[in-house]
């Protein structure tokens, strides 16, 4: 219901991850794509997929908020608008789970997040091998993120496998593709960031009422 009533699918998706940058007190955001990993074992992981990081500080609550649906890491946080909450929750539309990589004081942890795993069972009874995170797929994943992103000190990485017609299963009908998954061409997305970014300045209650958020570098559209 959130995801049909809140947001539409497109830019308002990539206004929440604008959203979430700042409030992590981040200055970076950069949002790439990769056809996907050929030698993963997770199916998802193989997929095409959209790639967001953002250099903000990531703690334990935070990650508690990003597996939590109902609730978010903003929670007790004075002047935090939505930071792990529903809005991160947005991405959804775009995929059915995701994985993250937290880059925490030069530790990584990397988890998934499938909200079609049965919490007694501990088991996706919907999709085959969704719920299985290997130890050699986590290293995989490691060393792409740190490719694209160096090895931070501090940071968070989506990664957000696109919905395609295989799925018997989904969240919503929606189907995307990197090249168009903002459903606007280059100026207007340029616009729309420049816009959102000066919004900040005089919406946002956190980090002291100041933007942190400087660099936005967006990879997915066509040139």
């Amino acid at each position: 219901d959130n995801l049909h009533d809140r947001y539409d699918s497109g830019f308002p998706v990539l206004k929440e991850l604008i959203q979430n940058a700042n409030d992590a007190g981040a200055s970076e955001l950069y949002i790439t794509k990769t056809e996907g990993i050929s030698s993963a074992s997770h199916p998802l992981l193989k997929k095409p997929a959209l790639l967001v990081f953002n250099d903000g500080e990531v703690t334990d609550d935070d990650l508690k908020g990003i597996i939590s649906v109902a609730q978010g890491g903003k929670t007790g946080k004075q002047g935090v608008i939505g930071k792990f909450g529903l809005g991160m929750k947005s991405i959804f539309h775009f995929c059915d789970m995701f994985f993250y990589i937290a880059f925490m004081g030069g530790t990584h942890k990397v988890q998934l997040v499938n909200p079609f795993i049965d919490p007694l069972q501990g088991k996706d009874p919907y999709h085959e091998n969704w719920d299985i995170l290997t130890s050699e797929d986590s290293s995989v994943i490691e060393k792409e993120v740190i490719k694209l992103t160096g090895n931070r000190k501090a940071g968070l990485m989506l990664w957000i496998p696109l919905r395609d017609e295989s799925y018997k299963f989904k969240i919503l009908s929606d189907i995307y593709k990197a090249e168009n998954i903002w459903k606007q061409d280059s100026n207007e997305l340029r616009k729309n960031v420049a816009l959102s970014l000066a919004a900040l300045e005089i919406s946002t209650p956190c980090n002291g009422g100041k933007r942190t958020l400087e660099k936005v570098q967006i990879l997915t559209q066509e040139p």
